[in-house]
């Protein structure tokens, strides 16, 4: 979970940040009143001139030696929403393979998903592609478990 930081994600440069909150998110009629489990989640925000922008999570290196899956909660609420892409980066691969995409408006409530990252998967991505709507939102529960 996002209690006290990213959990070893980190923001990539020249894309915008993710943000980390518990409070509620600042544009009205869109995402989550609170998280699904503890208090924290982190979220892409669309207003203030961010419409159809890329906010953009790695996970550090790793290797697989066993099979993994990546859980996580997600929650997409608004008009226009824009995109959630997980996708691996695979040894000596020099392209991000996408794993899991959902588009569009997903309701008020948290939708679980699971990825299973291949044997070859050496970091993970995370891209949240704001549309015209104003926020979408995400938590992860579990990283790579």
């Amino acid at each position: 979970t996002f209690e006290t930081n990213l959990c070893n994600w980190n923001n990539v440069d020249g894309a915008k940040d993710w943000t980390r909150d518990s409070s509620g998110t600042p544009s009205s009629g869109t995402g989550p009143s609170s998280a699904h489990q503890g208090s924290h989640y982190i979220y892409t925000e669309a207003s203030g001139g961010n419409h159809n922008k890329d906010f953009i999570l790695e996970s550090g290196h790793f290797v697989v030696t066993t099979a993994l899956k990546l859980q996580f909660y997600y929650h997409m609420k608004g008009t226009s929403m824009g995109d959630l892409t997980v996708s691996c980066m695979s040894t000596g691969a020099s392209d991000w393979q996408p794993l899991f995409t959902v588009s569009g408006s997903q309701g008020d409530s948290w939708r679980q998903a699971e990825v299973v990252l291949p044997m070859d998967c050496e970091s993970v991505q995370l891209k949240g592609h704001t549309g015209p709507s104003r926020l979408q939102v995400l938590q992860f529960l579990d990283h790579l478990a």
